[in-house]
């Protein structure tokens, strides 16, 4: 679960909890002028509101947007990808860390976009994407090829590159990867990088 939909889910309960909390303190017919300095109720309640509200505060509340930020580099690489391309606190994607893009917030400071991305990742700009599987570079299959694990820039070395499928209609552009796309495309080939937080 991404921290997130965990601080959604917390804020749900504790709103949840603090009303079982005013339900426990109005139960003898009085209705307080203010809010109790201490919370009151069942001591379980006590505990779990102390324990909820430690949580929120080591996942940042009140700080704003706590979900992992990625992009798509402006700067293009051959498929020979530095260790440092992404900069500091960030490193080059696996298609798995980012598939889920709601989960994460694009960081539109660092990152590609277009007239119409909003605060989101463009569609249809292609980056190279670590794929998860083991070194290869001689394969045509997207997915599976990675120039040696991004150490080749060899015109004869095959990458993969994934970018956002901007073409919504029914068929023929769903895959397995949907709403994502991919090729693979010689590892001479200058391209973004996809880059998520460390």
């Amino acid at each position: 679960m991404s921290k997130g939909l965990l601080k959604q889910w917390i804020i749900v309960a504790w709103v949840a909890l603090a009303g079982i909390v005013v339900l426990g303190q109005g139960m003898d017919g009085r209705v307080a002028a203010a809010p109790p300095t201490e919370p009151k109720g069942p001591p379980a309640c006590q505990e779990a509101l102390a324990q909820t509200t430690a949580i929120l505060a080591l996942l940042g509340a009140g700080a704003g947007d706590v979900r992992p930020k990625y992009f798509l580099s402006t700067a293009t690489t051959p498929g020979a990808i530095s260790a440092t391309f992404c900069g500091t606190g960030f490193h080059m994607a696996s298609l798995w860390e980012i598939f889920t893009t709601a989960a994460l917030k694009y960081d539109t400071a660092q990152g590609a976009t277009k007239a119409d991305a909003g605060q989101g990742p463009p569609g249809s700009r292609r980056g190279w994407i670590r794929t998860g599987d083991s070194s290869i570079a001689n394969n045509i299959l997207p997915g599976n090829t990675n120039c040696s694990a991004y150490t080749s820039a060899a015109a004869a070395d095959r990458g993969t590159a994934a970018e956002l499928n901007t073409d919504w209609s029914i068929t023929p552009n769903h895959s397995h990867i949907t709403p994502w796309a991919a090729a693979d495309l010689p590892c001479d080939t200058p391209l973004p990088v996809w880059c998520v937080a460390d």
